[in-house]
């Protein structure tokens, strides 16, 4: 991140996942898209035992600006 590294707005997105819910067996299930480049699209499959103990952190930016400003 850094002067003239950016575009208009910046954010950085590595992985994306949005709950899904349950099924009639009580397993979670995610739906996630590792981006373009993996080649997998959007997927919806079982949520991790390691997601389930709290491991997964939210990182955002509260607040977007332009570039340079």
């Amino acid at each position: 991140e850094g002067a003239g590294t950016s575009g208009k707005y910046f954010a950085n997105v590595y992985h994306v996942a949005m709950y899904y819910g349950k099924d009639a067996q009580g397993n979670d299930w995610v739906i996630d898209s590792y981006g373009v480049a993996s080649g997998a699209g959007v997927t919806v499959h079982k949520m991790g035992e390691w997601a389930k103990a709290g491991d997964i952190t939210l990182v955002m930016r509260p607040n977007y600006r332009r570039g340079g400003n």
